[in-house]
């Protein structure tokens, strides 16, 4: 069964996701891995902007805080990058009680059992 994925669905998002961490450390490749992360945040805000789940949330400050560390890389510190910074901090503070009890998990700590 084939299965087609558009440039909306969360699939397609995951995987544009993998590849503009990649490109990330090939100099030659940030304006692409900036054009591609910032395709990811768009499809992943549309998905998740009105969900209550903090899980959610955390992903969308997450591919905020690789975009703008893309932009850094750059040499882009553009007011637009300071603005993903300030709302994956905000994202973050909300999420930090939770994190910390183990109720939701980051990339580097998967949620409890």
């Amino acid at each position: 069964k084939d299965r087609k994925f558009t440039n909306k669905d969360l699939p397609y998002a995951d995987s544009l996701e993998r590849l503009a961490k990649l490109q990330h450390n090939l100099p030659n490749k940030l304006p692409l891995a900036d054009e591609n992360m910032t395709l990811v945040l768009k499809i992943k805000k549309a998905h998740f902007k009105d969900s209550a789940d903090k899980q959610k949330q955390l992903m969308i400050a997450d591919i905020s805080v690789i975009l703008a560390k893309i932009r850094e890389s750059r040499d882009l510190l553009l007011e637009s990058t300071e603005e993903l910074l300030s709302s994956a901090a905000s994202i973050y503070n909300t999420c930090r009680d939770d994190v910390a009890k183990g109720k939701i998990g980051t990339p580097l700590c998967p949620s409890a059992p």
